[in-house]
């Protein structure tokens, strides 16, 4: 199943394609987490960025009422801040893939913008990851397994510290 982050407590609009499997003796139907109402933007995140483009071939500028677009392995992302284009920060970067606000990565600045293009947003694969447990726990309903994932008890959604209190 294509899978949006933005539907997963990520500001990103970020598709993967997501395969769920689970071995026919256990007898049970594999189904994914339904998409959360709640839809973040980049001005919940970081309010001071006033505007950002895509950057290399599409350097039309729109606003941060809206997801990011997805940040891809190519460091071409910009923000508008005080008017001025700037390059996004990796720790931004990390902020807007739903990264906690203190997860390190090493490397040069294009390698560490390399893994997060590559990246599968942890808020999204930890939604799958306990929607999968509680399937194998029993759970068939799947309004119950929204209702023990929703964005009050979602830990990665807490230790962001978007500045958002649910």
């Amino acid at each position: 199943k294509i899978m949006n982050s933005v539907n997963h407590l990520v500001p990103q609009s970020r598709s993967r394609l997501i395969w769920i499997s689970i071995r026919k003796d256990l007898h049970i139907i594999p189904s994914f987490p339904k998409p959360l109402n709640i839809i973040l933007s980049v001005k919940d995140v970081l309010p001071y960025i006033e505007g950002m483009h895509r950057g290399q071939f599409d350097k039309t500028i729109v606003g941060t009422d809206r997801p990011c677009y997805t940040i891809t392995k190519t460091p071409s992302l910009r923000f508008i801040i005080n008017n001025n284009e700037v390059k996004p920060t990796i720790k931004e970067l990390l902020l807007l893939s739903g990264f906690p606000s203190d997860f390190k990565l090493i490397g040069s600045f294009t390698q560490q913008w390399n893994r997060i293009g590559n990246a599968v947003m942890p808020p999204m694969m930890f939604r799958i990851a306990e929607h999968i447990k509680y399937l194998l726990e029993g759970y068939t309903d799947e309004n119950r397994t929204c209702e023990i994932l929703d964005q009050r008890k979602h830990k990665s959604f807490k230790k962001n510290s978007y500045g958002i209190q649910s």
